[in-house]
């Protein structure tokens, strides 16, 4: 069994001052100053903070419904800390072959997310190897984090983070390589 969580986390709060600097501009205005963008920022926090438990349901319902079979979702979280947004995703996998088949419902309208649709699957040496590159995260928008951890022992891996049998890989577009066997 392969365990595998994604976590991303984002600051919201430079896309909300150059999006409140850009309305005022196209309107003609003066850059709003510190206290204006501070109550922007405020409002934003109170209603991610109203609307985070029922979207999380939603979520829940949608990344459960689109799971391959062998795929369970153990864990879906979310918390805020200022306006920097943390989520974490961990599925357990009977299977490390179902790693590229991994398929995350889209929000209503919105395709699927396949995180992982470049990896492969293969046997070499004796070892099942999965490789694969992560996804690039657009410059400002964020980190991403996988961490794996599977019952069956790791031979070996490029993970810069290996804890109690757990790899993880953080930045963005990272190669992720393990030989498990």
């Amino acid at each position: 069994m392969l365990t595998l969580t994604l976590t991303t986390t984002t600051d919201l709060g430079p896309m909300l001052e150059a999006f409140s600097r850009r309305a005022r501009l196209v309107a003609g205005e003066a850059p709003p100053d510190a206290a204006e963008l501070d109550d922007v920022k405020s409002h934003v926090a109170r209603t991610l903070d109203e609307t985070r438990v029922a979207e999380q349901r939603a979520l829940k319902t949608r990344l459960e419904q689109g799971l391959p079979r062998g795929a369970r979702l153990t864990q879906l979280s979310s918390k805020r800390e200022g306006l920097t947004l943390t989520s974490a995703t961990t599925v357990e996998l009977d299977d490390v072959a179902l790693v590229p088949t991994l398929e995350f419902a889209g929000a209503e309208g919105q395709p699927a997310l396949r995180p992982f649709a470049g990896f492969t699957v293969t046997k070499e040496a004796g070892a099942v190897v999965l490789k694969g590159r992560a996804p690039a995260v657009p410059e400002g928008g964020g980190s991403l984090s996988l961490s794996l951890k599977s019952t069956v022992p790791t031979k070996a891996h490029n993970a810069p983070v290996e804890r109690e049998g757990e790899l993880t890989w953080t930045g963005s577009g990272f190669e992720v390589r393990v030989a498990f066997g």
